[in-house]
């Protein structure tokens, strides 16, 4: 079991199925990307409309400054975990974990103009686009087709 406390930070514990805490990946030299004034507002005003029907709230709700650092993707067929980084506006990136903690390598894929959602597993890569906007589509890469950088 993979569990990330906190999405602005690149850290991933790693539990037994047992529950007992076997490793934590980690990488420091990952860029988080700040929110702007704008988002900030925008995730306050949310926020402080939601919290209004509870009476036990008495304001001041301060939202996390940066965006989203990681998202886990899914398991390869070779045991491997992918961490997407969302540190790019230009690229996706995909860091590869062995089981045994180590960074195998990382897999870069060109961003267009439609917001796309990974996901993994043992058949390879699917992306999909998931703004509403866009004509519906699904991407596939086999993971053969995958050229990662080291």
């Amino acid at each position: 079991m993979f569990v990330v406390e906190d999405n602005t930070v690149y850290s991933v514990t790693v539990y037994s199925p047992s529950t007992s805490e076997l490793q934590t990946i980690e990488c420091t030299d990952v860029n988080r990307i700040a929110k702007t004034e704008a988002e900030i507002q925008e995730e306050t005003d949310v926020f402080e409309e939601w919290a209004v029907q509870d009476q036990a709230y008495t304001g001041g709700y301060t939202p996390v400054p940066y965006r989203q650092l990681i998202s886990l993707t899914g398991i390869d067929s070779d045991g491997n975990l992918w961490i997407e980084r969302l540190d790019s506006e230009n690229e996706y990136r995909f860091d590869v974990w062995s089981s045994d903690g180590k960074k195998v390598f990382t897999v870069f894929f060109p961003r267009t103009d439609t917001e796309m959602l990974f996901s993994v597993s043992q058949y390879g890569i699917l992306g999909a686009v998931v703004d509403p906007e866009q004509f519906p589509q699904v991407y596939s890469l086999e993971m053969e087709e995958i050229q990662p950088r080291r």
